[in-house]
């Protein structure tokens, strides 16, 4: 047995029995840690409210080999996302994003970018900028687990594209150009569209919401990588 001691996000929690708790945790050192919290349902429980979903914490837990569950040992609460969390709007969109990371995260696969991403998320969340939120979210997870497309070229010819063309989206969600277009059912992607996964990928949450303005094409893209990702899961997001 082993005890680890790493900074976490505490994604959701479920009732176990008359006094634990299951938690599950994103990770700053050992991605995504499912753990069991005894007593944390008893008034004078040691943990107190820190358990709440999206706090950010200090976090001890033992851990064994042959257990999927870890024993959680002690936390101390960082930052308290509740106030946030409390606006439904808000809740909802938090929600989404535990859930995405729940489908997407490998168990105790380390994943430090993943972790400041999604927690820079939700710092920086306000009801305003939700579907920006969500969009530059669904971007990141999409690319770091590997299902984000390069849409730099053409996936029929593999020439390049200019910044300032437009192209067509294919069933395998590649990008083709006007001349290799063949199925005229299949969806335009305007290069202010594409020009976004690169804002994404190169700036911070609250740069992109700053930066980002057109909310068709926030709408468009949104669109798209939920298609992606309902394609990844096999259900629709």
């Amino acid at each position: 047995m082993s005890l680890i001691e790493t900074e976490a996000l505490i994604l959701k929690n479920y009732s176990l029995a008359e006094a634990d708790k299951i938690v599950l945790f994103l990770t700053r050192t050992h991605g995504l840690v499912r753990g069991v919290a005894k007593g944390a349902k008893r008034l004078k429980s040691r943990f107190g409210s820190g358990l709440e979903p999206f706090s950010v914490i200090n976090l001890e837990y033992f851990q064994k080999e042959e257990r999927e569950l870890v024993s959680v040992r002690q936390i101390e609460l960082k930052n308290s996302l509740f106030e946030k969390a409390s606006n439904v709007e808000n809740l909802k969109t938090f929600s989404y994003l535990a859930d995405l990371l729940s489908e997407f995260a490998p168990p105790n696969e380390p994943n430090e970018l993943l972790y400041r991403m999604t927690v820079a998320c939700l710092e920086t969340a306000e009801e305003k900028n939700l579907a920006k939120l969500r969009l530059y979210f669904e971007i990141w997870l999409l690319k770091l687990a590997g299902y984000l497309p390069v849409w730099n070229n053409c996936d029929d010819c593999k020439r390049q594209f200019s910044p300032d063309e437009n192209a067509f989206l294919v069933v395998s969600f590649h990008l083709c150009c006007i001349n290799c277009q063949k199925n005229r059912s299949n969806n335009l992607v305007a290069f202010q569209q594409r020009a976004i996964i690169r804002q994404v990928l190169s700036i911070s949450p609250s740069d992109f919401f700053d930066l980002t303005q057109n909310n068709d094409d926030i709408l468009q893209m949104s669109k798209i990588t939920k298609r992606i990702i309902s394609h990844v899961l096999g259900k629709e997001v």
